[in-house]
């Protein structure tokens, strides 16, 4: 009894003595000047966790087939219907079966809403299209009251960004999956179109390649014509989504053009600041003077005075955790916005 007594209190004290060294080496590398944020699993790091696990050992990605979701999505909807024959048999010889069932909810399950269409053939504005992140793309002809999921064939839910040509009401491209550094963002597989106003959807193979579309600008003179911005850069295609080449390379999260004039576009680069091109969208240079983002950058063009954009950005030169920049020359130079507070005693 006792020999189990000494040999229990010195495991104990072995054990005491592991943890305080081991608190002590963590403690000294931190000393040594090692970040805590290198330490930390952020999403960046959660990402490439994620593609490491579905990476072989002698390939440098994963090496899925070009669009295996859509072949699998078919396959699995082929099955389904067999099941469904199947199940519809054994009701039918079994009094005792449970003909239907009734949803009793939840109904009320928020999620990211990251595209969105007002149709504007419809007089009353009550005919919305809304690309949900990880729920595929929805339909409501009552202003939302209700909703109907049009995208039960497209094997991608995570849709970002809705664009429906202006030269042609009856197209609409849908850019797929989640770019914006979010732990729980949805991988994407390119951009799938309708030439139905969302009756049926197709997916554009070739723009596989560009991964998770951010944004989708289309030519309003030109269905056909269209650019596409990605974490790896902007892509271009002339003849509406078949072929796309390469224009830019960079981690583009925004994608504006300028209300009234297509030629002149605008993109926000993660880290850079804002980008322009005035050839359509064939070349791009960087637009960007007195700006100095750390991260996202988010944009928009006045209607009015074409020359005049503001830019949300993240970054600390306003002592915030974001920065507002404005330029009233088309992008040559930005002016940091401040905003002052000031109260005021109403009689």
């Amino acid at each position: 009894m006792k020999k189990i007594l000494v040999v229990t209190l010195l495991f104990m004290v072995a054990l005491s003595f592991g943890v305080y060294f081991r608190h002590e080496m963590v403690g000294e590398k931190f000393s040594e000047g090692e970040e805590f944020e290198e330490r930390e699993d952020g999403p960046d790091e959660f990402l490439k966790f994620h593609r490491g696990i579905r990476t072989r050992s002698d390939e440098d990605k994963p090496g899925y087939p070009q669009n295996h979701q859509l072949i699998e999505l078919q396959k699995a909807q082929q099955f389904s219907s067999l099941q469904k024959g199947a199940f519809a048999a054994r009701i039918q010889s079994n009094s005792n079966g449970v003909i239907a069932f009734t949803e009793r909810g939840p109904g009320n399950v928020p999620g990211r809403t990251r595209g969105l269409i007002v149709d504007p053939d419809d007089a009353t504005h009550k005919t919305w299209y809304a690309g949900s992140a990880s729920g595929g793309i929805w339909k409501t002809l009552d202003a939302g009251t209700s909703w109907q999921w049009i995208t039960p064939s497209v094997p991608n839910m995570a849709t970002t960004c809705l664009a429906m040509a202006e030269s042609n009401h009856n197209v609409i491209y849908a850019g797929t999956g989640e770019g914006f550094r979010n732990a729980d963002g949805v991988d994407g597989m390119g951009i799938f179109k309708s030439t139905d106003k969302g009756g049926n959807w197709s997916t554009l193979a070739n723009s596989s390649a560009i991964g998770s579309v951010n944004r989708i600008a289309v030519d309003p003179a030109n269905e056909n014509y269209l650019l596409a911005a990605s974490n790896s850069g902007i892509y271009l295609s002339t003849d509406g989504g078949l072929n796309w080449s390469k224009v830019y390379s960079g981690k583009v999260e925004d994608l504006r053009a300028t209300p009234g004039n297509f030629s002149i576009l605008y993109a926000g680069e993660n880290g850079v600041g804002v980008i322009k091109s005035t050839n359509n969208g064939a070349t791009w240079i960087q637009a960007n003077g007195g700006m100095a983002p750390n991260g996202r950058v988010e944009i928009a063009i006045s209607p009015i005075k074409t020359d005049r954009i503001v830019a949300s950005t993240e970054g600390t030169l306003s002592g915030a955790k974001s920065d507002l920049y404005m330029s009233d020359d088309g992008g040559t130079t930005w002016s940091l916005v401040t905003l002052t507070l000031s109260s005021k005693t109403v009689d």
